[in-house]
């Protein structure tokens, strides 16, 4: 590889505009910064983090809809300790909709109509679940 390649224009002076002026460090580092080609995608990632995208409700089998119940009953059973639940239910949107996965604490179980109510307020509807897992179950036979 030959080194001396740019021996001819390596010892110039830097060129300097004479219609513009100068530019700030901080401009010179905005030209470099992130684009956002796609506005609003870096918002709908963090809105849709584990959510798995999908186009329609999946219908539970009647074992299933048995296996919820059950463990709905021993939510309800041990409301009083709070337990950590985590649970994949359905939120429907304009393109169909997709599974979320919510994990935290139950506070309490609403009736009518029914949902899990969660510590920090949080809501999710009985008839939107797919799963509901816990460490509370394990003590059960299901």
């Amino acid at each position: 590889m030959n080194d001396n390649r740019y021996e001819d224009i390596i010892h110039l002076p830097h060129h300097q505009s004479e219609c513009r002026p100068k530019m700030s460090v901080q401009d010179r580092a905005a030209q470099f910064a992130p684009f956002a080609a796609l506005v609003g995608y870096e918002q709908m990632v963090q809105e849709t983090e584990g959510v798995l995208l999908a186009d329609r409700r999946r219908m539970l089998s009647e074992d299933e809809k048995s296996g919820l119940d059950r463990k709905m009953q021993i939510l309800q059973e041990q409301i009083g300790v709070h337990p950590e639940i985590e649970v994949t239910y359905f939120i429907e949107n304009e393109m169909g909709g997709a599974y979320a996965v919510y994990a935290g604490r139950v506070r309490r179980i609403e009736d009518v109509p029914t949902a899990i109510v969660f510590m920090n307020g949080k809501r999710i509807w009985v008839g939107d679940i797919a799963c509901i897992e816990s460490e509370i179950f394990e003590r059960y036979e299901l």
